[in-house]
């Protein structure tokens, strides 16, 4: 019978011994919990987002001034359009962003004319609406152009979607048509041109998905930012002979009888307001594409939906159009309704794990929040 050997000291578990201080994780202090947690907070999205909001909110804000004391709705939108493609052609020779090269330049021309025209479209119709009646109006419709991208795809695409998505549509257009009903300054142009804005949107976002599916065999560094700023440019040039031949023979006599109580600095503000809705409209949208590029889908969506509540709240409070209680609720319903939507459509309330990647038409809509 052999007896087991003793267990010398090198071969003892001192681990055993181990103070409670040692076998215990270490806690960080509060200060450190703090450094800790602000070292991996995305500040620049933060910023992104930050900007975002307020460039957007400045937009409305100085378009809607000028437009309140001279109603040269076209004019506006197409000045819009101009700098904005000035924007988008600096940032290209500049290589601050890269510059699209079209290795087949006729099929470029079939697929971004038709989208510019379309693009030209979904900005004069929110502009115009939003000259014509109240800011809040004009984004509670806005609010309902899934509805009519919907319709579209059945029409043309012959592309359905489940039972949940449209009862989420449904609530959109009830909130809308409580809006519309209960709108106290109720503006029927405004009404419409938010439409016509909705429909140029609704047939971008199907040219591109028929058109975009193979960008490679069209040119190169076609991301949607930069087919966003193409899409600028030739709205840019169509808006040219569109200003001209609509309003340019009434700009002295409607700036003469809109400016004849003003002084020289109230005239000189009111070109500011003008120029500074132009400047903006540009860059909240670059900062809208920045974003898309930094978040997953559901959070953009979130994001995008807070944004349209923001520029609500902000237009009631800054320009005091009244909204009745029925209002308020048609708001509340169009703008709900319309993110239910999108987070159904991106699976989120299904057990799919990751949304798919959005396409070019889904990122041209997400970003531009007119």
């Amino acid at each position: 019978m052999t007896t087991a050997a003793p267990e010398t000291l090198s071969s003892f578990p001192m681990d055993k011994f181990a103070t409670a201080s040692q076998q215990l994780p270490v806690r960080m202090n509060t200060s450190e919990k703090v450094k800790t947690y602000l070292s991996n907070v995305n500040w620049m999205l933060i910023f992104g987002v930050t900007m975002w909001y307020a460039v957007n909110c400045t937009y409305v804000v100085q378009q809607k001034i000028f437009l309140n004391a001279v109603p040269l709705h076209w004019t506006l939108s197409g000045c819009q359009m101009i700098v904005g493609a000035f924007f988008c052609i600096g940032c290209w020779l500049t290589r601050w962003r890269p510059m699209p090269k079209f290795t087949n330049v006729k099929k470029a021309m079939i697929v971004f004319i038709p989208l510019g025209f379309c693009h030209l479209v979904v900005h004069y119709g929110a502009v115009i609406s939003m000259g014509f009646g109240a800011v809040s109006f004009t984004q509670v419709i806005k609010s309902g152009e899934p509805v009519v991208t919907a319709v579209l795809s059945m029409i043309f695409l012959r592309e359905f979607m489940s039972v949940w998505a449209y009862m989420a549509l449904s609530v959109v257009v009830v909130g809308v048509g409580l809006s519309s009903f209960k709108e106290m300054n109720f503006n029927i142009w405004a009404f419409a041109f938010a439409m016509i804005s909705n429909f140029g949107s609704s047939t971008r976002s199907i040219l591109a998905k028929v058109t975009m599916k193979k960008k490679d065999e069209i040119g190169e560094n076609l991301t949607a930012p930069n087919i966003y700023m193409i899409l600028t440019v030739v709205s840019a040039v169509f808006s040219v002979p569109l200003v001209l031949g609509t309003e340019s023979y009434k700009w002295k006599s409607v700036w003469l009888a809109s400016t004849a109580n003003m002084t020289g600095s109230e005239k000189a503000l009111l070109l500011f307001h003008a120029c500074s809705s132009a400047v903006c409209y540009y860059i909240y949208n670059d900062f809208a594409f920045y974003c898309l590029g930094q978040m997953n889908q559901v959070t953009h969506s979130v994001t995008n939906t807070m944004k349209r509540v923001l520029v609500i709240v902000a237009s009631i409070i800054i320009f005091r159009n009244p909204v009745t209680p029925l209002g308020y609720l048609g708001m509340c319903m169009a703008i709900v309704g319309a993110l239910l939507y999108s987070l159904i459509k991106q699976g989120v309330f299904t057990r799919k794990s990751q949304p798919a990647e959005k396409s070019t038409s889904e990122q041209l809509k997400s970003a531009e929040t007119v």
